[in-house]
C-alpha cells in the first residue's frame, strides 16, 4: 500500500501516525494470510509528497519509505 502525505504531516500529525500504524498492522495480517496461501507479501509505504517524481520507481521508494 502506497500512501502519499504532505511532508510536514508525516512527523507532526497524530491522525497520519495512527492511520500508518493501522495500515502496518493490516499489512502484517495480510502477509501472514498470503504466506499461508502462497500469496505475496504486503508492505506499507508512507511517502512524502515532495519525493514523488516520474524518475522514481516503487522499488526505490520502498527502499526509502517502507514502514515496519
Amino acid at each position: 500500500i502506497c500512501e502519499i502525505k504532505a511532508t510536514n504531516k508525516i512527523e507532526d500529525d497524530k491522525e497520519v501516525k495512527a492511520k500508518a500504524k493501522a495500515a502496518i498492522t493490516w499489512c502484517q495480517h495480510a502477509s501472514d494470510h498470503a504466506r499461508a496461501n502462497n500469496g505475496k507479501e504486503w508492505v506499507y509505504l508512507l511517502i512524502p509528497h515532495d519525493d514523488v517524481d516520474s524518475n522514481k520507481t516503487i522499488k526505490g521508494l520502498e527502499a526509502l519509505y517502507r514502514q515496519n
